[in-house]
């Protein structure tokens, strides 16, 4: 299934398109549409600041700017995206990673859920959370509530299983997942 999956989990589907192939410029289009889409650019960031603030961009700008759609191009080798990380402030790099890695995390965490179910097998899903908590501004403990999970609004910088949630929820309702193989319960 991952091998399956490679390109969706290595991001490769929002990049440009391998230069070879077919209409590059009604690929690079919908490839930039889909990376804009359900807020796919600034969701992998702490909050909607950083994502209006960085430098990281989701299409191509004139400005100096790291633009992800470059970034993540199907035909880029590892040698490129590594001499054009040493061009990048530390921050740039930590804006770029902390995307990549949060963009990263949510495919992989949803692919195994549709593994898991697919095999057979049952989760165990806890949907108590803190609808209110903000990561980007932390003052206290959050305070956990029976499914608040369910009523997250923004998912800036929100726990991935935020995301996995709306996931499950989406494949219960068109039949993707059995409802014998999601068990929601609250604990905290």
């Amino acid at each position: 299934m991952l091998k399956a999956n490679r390109y969706r989990i290595g991001l490769y589907d929002l990049g440009a398109p391998r230069q070879n192939r077919g209409d590059y410029a009604a690929a690079a289009k919908r490839r930039t549409d889909k990376l804009k889409a359900k807020h796919r650019f600034t969701k992998n960031f702490m909050n909607k600041q950083q994502g209006k603030s960085t430098a990281i961009t989701a299409v191509p700008t004139k400005h100096n700017t790291v633009n992800l759609f470059e970034w993540l191009a199907a035909d880029r080798t590892f040698n490129q995206a590594k001499i054009d990380a040493a061009k990048l402030s530390d921050a740039d790099q930590q804006d770029l990673a902390k995307w990549a890695r949060t963009a990263f995390w949510r495919r992989t965490s949803k692919l195994g859920i549709d593994f898991t179910t697919g095999r057979g097998f049952t989760i165990h899903f806890n949907t108590a959370a803190d609808r209110k908590w903000d990561p980007s501004n932390v003052k206290g403990f959050q305070k956990w509530r029976a499914a608040d999970l369910g009523k997250i609004k923004n998912n800036h910088g929100r726990m991935i299983t935020s995301s996995e949630f709306k996931h499950a929820k989406k494949g219960l309702k068109s039949g993707a997942i059995p409802a014998n193989r999601l068990n929601f319960y609250d604990e905290f």
